[in-house]
């Protein structure tokens, strides 16, 4: 019996045990700028003439429409315990979160932010974020746009101190309850504004016990102006997040494994 015949079996388990290492590859590692903001989002009303838009982000392209603005985000400093501090780096970018004539989806992400690593499953596309301004007037920032989709996840149960232009809150972080994916958005026979960072992504995690102070506010974003909201709680977290991509397994690699079988 020659000596390949004699090591082929050896050889052959061998083979199975690296290309099923290599099938389940763990997601390429992901970082998230530190410079990107945490959100605090408010509820809180306004409507307006419906408007169509196109959104073209990482996942689909939809033609919709939106005529009612339920939700408000405020940049946030974002306390841990132990004295872990993620300040404000821009207090004018402010988010406007418009409805959409809800469109159902079914996506699977990996994510990763500072509450760790979770996989999440995006069930309906919900809102579109405008960038705006919060009781100010001046130029709108040049910033991504967002799709904000439905999802279900694992809770993190993070204790948090939350302080933005209205104060300060104590909180828990629980269940991640929206993904908000950077997207094109353009205006049928308008103005169409690109994605500015294709890698800022948030989570947006429900807060309990909720903010249920009244605040007042006027805002603007590209859709209006000058337009007054009363808020009745703050209720969810947005925390910056990377998308993770799978790594794929390597035909390089493939075609080594297989010269040590011949």
């Amino acid at each position: 019996m020659s000596a390949l015949a004699t090591y082929r079996p050896w050889l052959s388990r061998l083979l199975i045990v690296c290309v099923c290492l290599l099938g389940s590859a763990p997601p390429a590692s992901a970082q998230v700028d530190p410079a990107w903001d945490h959100y605090k989002v408010y509820l809180g009303f306004h409507s307006m003439p419906s408007r169509s838009v196109i959104l073209t982000d990482q996942f689909r392209r939809d033609s919709v429409s939106t005529n009612f603005l339920d939700s408000f985000a405020n940049p946030t400093e974002k306390l841990l315990p132990g004295g872990i501090s993620y300040p404000i780096h821009d207090p004018r970018l402010h988010y406007a979160w418009w409805l959409l004539d809800n469109r159902p989806v079914s996506i699977t992400v990996a994510v990763s932010n500072q509450f760790g690593d979770q996989m999440l499953n995006l069930n309906r596309l919900t809102y579109l974020l405008n960038p705006a301004l919060k009781n100010e007037t001046g130029t709108l920032p040049v910033q991504n746009h967002y799709k904000c989709y439905n999802c279900t996840g694992s809770s993190v149960n993070r204790q948090v101190t939350l302080t933005d232009q209205f104060g300060v809150w104590q909180t828990t972080a629980t269940t991640p309850h929206y993904f908000c994916n950077p997207t094109e958005k353009r205006i049928p026979g308008g103005a169409t504004y690109p994605i500015i960072d294709p890698n800022q992504h948030y989570v947006c995690y429900d807060l309990n016990p909720v903010d249920g102070r009244p605040f007042s506010a006027t805002f603007k974003d590209q859709f209006t102006s000058n337009a007054s909201l009363q808020f009745i709680q703050g209720y969810f977290l947005c925390v910056p997040t990377a998308k993770v991509e799978p790594t794929p397994a390597r035909g390089a690699t493939w075609g080594r494994l297989k010269v040590l079988y011949r």
